[in-house]
């Protein structure tokens, strides 16, 4: 078999099993240890949301998992293998966390905004990552004191950060080294990489033209990048000063800055799902699932009634929180 048709069925394992783990979909511990699959920028240098407000921060029940940009007031913009599943009770507690640079102290109930609606894209595959792409509805708005509306994330208007040399900065939460328990960041990390032609990334993975391949500095035996834990998290650059998202973090290598993978990691494109973005904004889209549906499952079988959204949490997200900070904390003590 081609070596780098191979490279790409272990990448795709690998990151599937990472987020199956997360999610509470049966892949133990040992299958995670032997995948050699970690959440962490890698290299990164600490930073905050003041640079970068529009990051929100996925959770669900005890786990932190995903990242994801807002685009306006109520929709977060995330990668679809973050949310794809065939038992949507799972993501019953999915809600968003802003302006969280500190993890085990900046996540409270004034920052958490519960999902409403989760959408992804028809043509998502989770065996190629073709069209790697989705959005949360949130139950309600983000004020202007979280997140003002000068500050939401700007989608690409075209293709020209496709040049040799381009750089981007991709930012997320995690650890700063693989597999070092005693290296973890509890705070909000970014790092720059640069623009991989095409004809380069093929040589490592099975891509289209929807999707934008960057590798990292060498540094520390590693190039710089993102891992698993950084998924759906935003590929950005400037233009004359202005930010722009280009990419949503997808996939990589099985093992996060592999020097021998000369691609550090694949993002979906951002700019030629302009049309499907908006349709999800203008309500042309249907949902895949409805989280407050689910959740009001969940009140009449425990009888009980009312659901939480952003800002005033009800007790189970409350249960949730303090289980989040419990989870870090025995994280952290390994």
């Amino acid at each position: 078999m081609d070596k780098s048709i191979l490279q790409g069925k272990r990448k795709l394992t690998a990151i599937s099993l990472f987020t199956m783990s997360l999610l509470g979909y049966g892949a133990s511990s040992e299958v995670m240890a032997n995948t050699a699959i970690t959440p962490y920028i890698i290299n990164g240098n600490t930073t905050s949301t003041t640079s970068y407000p529009y990051m929100g921060m996925l959770i669900t029940d005890v786990s932190r998992f995903c990242g994801g940009t807002l685009l306006n007031e109520q929709y977060v913009l995330t990668a679809a293998h973050c949310l794809y599943t065939d038992n949507p009770s799972k993501f019953k507690n999915l809600a968003v966390a802003f302006n969280v640079n500190d993890v085990d102290q900046g996540v409270n109930r004034e920052n958490i905004y519960s999902a409403k609606e989760v959408y992804y894209h028809d043509g998502y595959s989770p065996t190629t990552f073709q069209d790697d792409i989705a959005i949360i509805k949130l139950a309600s708005v983000v004020p202007e004191n979280i997140v003002s509306s000068s500050d939401y994330v700007a989608e690409a208007p075209n293709e020209s950060y496709r040049v040799d040399g381009q750089l981007f900065t991709v930012i997320g939460y995690g650890k700063t080294g693989p597999q070092d328990e005693d290296n973890s960041a509890n705070s909000l990390q970014e790092v720059q990489v640069e623009y991989s032609q095409p004809d380069q990334c093929k040589q490592n993975f099975d891509v289209s033209d929807k999707q934008i391949c960057v590798t990292g500095e060498e540094k520390n035996n590693l190039h710089s990048g993102v891992c698993g834990g950084d998924s759906g998290g935003p590929l950005l650059y400037e233009d004359n000063g202005q930010p722009y998202q280009a990419g949503i973090v997808s996939f990589g290598p099985e093992e996060c800055g592999d020097l021998n993978v000369g691609t550090q990691s694949v993002y979906t494109e951002v700019y030629d799902y302009a049309d499907w973005i908006a349709s999800v904004l203008n309500g042309s889209e249907e949902p895949k699932f409805d989280v407050t549906k689910l959740e009001e499952d969940n009140n009449d079988e425990s009888g009980s009634s009312g659901s939480s959204s952003g800002g005033a949490l009800s007790l189970t997200w409350l249960a949730v929180l303090l289980s989040l900070f419990v989870f870090r904390k025995k994280t952290n003590t390994k």
